[in-house]
């Protein structure tokens, strides 16, 4: 590789391709004394560039994507229908809005989905990828598990009792269905706020966001998305970029563009504990203080872990669990085959599969 920039912004998924192999393109910080500075950041924000809390570091994060749930309070005001806390709840709510006379969907299941998938799976338990900085050579790969399976037959089963829609997601269709209403709560990362702001501001004032639906009082908070500076091996003076990659929001100033001007939500422990990031309120959200309901996601999360080459999981994944939800198909064999695919991929590209 030749003519890359000095520091890049990479998602968290994608730093392990980076990382793995004989030639790693990301520069481990840590001879830099980035270590030194975990502690101004969550704990899932570390682990994700550290891949794994051990002592190398590949990045430095700047923002998350806490889960959360997205709710159209017009309708569901309208109908006279609860908010619902836990996902039985979140199905009750789907029948009771058709029942009232709701003509849209509960919501959206978007076969084109990729990272919010292992964001339920780990409400429910379950770290289907693995991967650790520590062991680059080796792999992790466990979907056709039980918590897996109940969470892809439970949206199989409200595809099936007609409760949500199965439209790939930021198409044309979704986007007039989300501004218009047709979807009555969407579960996403928070981050979702600018995207559906950027469609239509006028159809502000009637979304807000609320915790996302829970198994029961087990259930972790989880994240979806978010990324980090990295250095690249690019870089002519590795130690200065080192230095620019974390000093680059290393004030309350810098912090507050980022995310006033940046969209970014931080990662920072400092800014999450502030009362100006607590009290911030969102117009396109009805004025609503959002950040109470996202705070404590992020400072709760422990983090995730990605593989060397999740965007080939992604592809796959992506057709098999639209084959379970959209139409129906077993799931243990429909994952169990899924999860062979992948294992026999990561042998062919050298890797161990734990």
């Amino acid at each position: 590789l030749s003519g890359g920039p000095d520091i890049i912004q990479l998602e968290y998924e994608a730093m392990p391709q980076f990382v793995a192999g004989a030639q790693k393109h990301l520069v481990d910080l840590s001879k830099y004394g980035m270590n030194d500075h975990k502690q101004e950041y969550t704990e899932g924000a570390w682990k994700s560039v550290s891949m794994g809390g051990g002592n190398s570091v590949y990045g430095v994060p700047v923002d998350l994507g806490p889960f959360v749930m997205y709710v159209r309070q017009d309708i569901f005001d309208k109908y006279h229908v609860k908010v619902p806390t836990t996902w039985e709840e979140f199905e009750q709510a789907g029948k009771d809005l058709k029942a009232a006379g709701f003509d849209g969907f509960l919501s959206d299941w978007a076969p084109n989905g990729t990272a919010v998938n292992p964001a339920l799976f780990a409400q429910a338990g379950e770290k289907v990828y693995k991967y650790s900085s520590k062991t680059p050579d080796k792999v992790g790969i466990k979907l056709n598990t039980p918590g897996v399976q109940k969470v892809l037959e439970y949206w199989q089963n409200l595809v099936k009792e007609g409760l949500v829609d199965t439209t790939d997601s930021n198409t044309t269709d979704w986007n007039n269905n989300m501004i218009a209403g047709k979807y009555a709560a969407y579960v996403q990362a928070s981050w979702l706020t600018g995207y559906i702001k950027g469609l239509d501001n006028s159809s502000g004032g009637n979304f807000r966001i609320y915790k996302a639906p829970v198994w029961d009082d087990s259930t972790p908070q989880v994240n979806q998305g978010g990324s980090a500076w990295a250095v690249t091996d690019q870089a002519k003076d590795t130690k200065a970029a080192a230095s620019v990659a974390h000093d680059l929001f290393d004030s309350d100033t810098a912090q507050h563009i980022g995310v006033t001007d940046g969209g970014l939500f931080p990662s920072w422990k400092k800014q999450l504990a502030s009362d100006t990031f607590k009290n911030m309120q969102e117009p396109f959200l009805g004025n609503q203080k959002s950040n109470e309901v996202t705070i404590p996601v992020a400072d709760a999360w422990k983090g995730d872990e990605f593989l060397p080459f999740q965007t080939y999981a992604y592809d796959e994944q992506t057709k098999s669990f639209s084959a379970i939800v959209k139409k129906g198909d077993d799931c243990k064999e429909t994952l169990k085959a899924l999860e062979t695919k992948l294992n026999n991929y990561a042998k062919q590209q050298g890797f161990t599969v734990e």
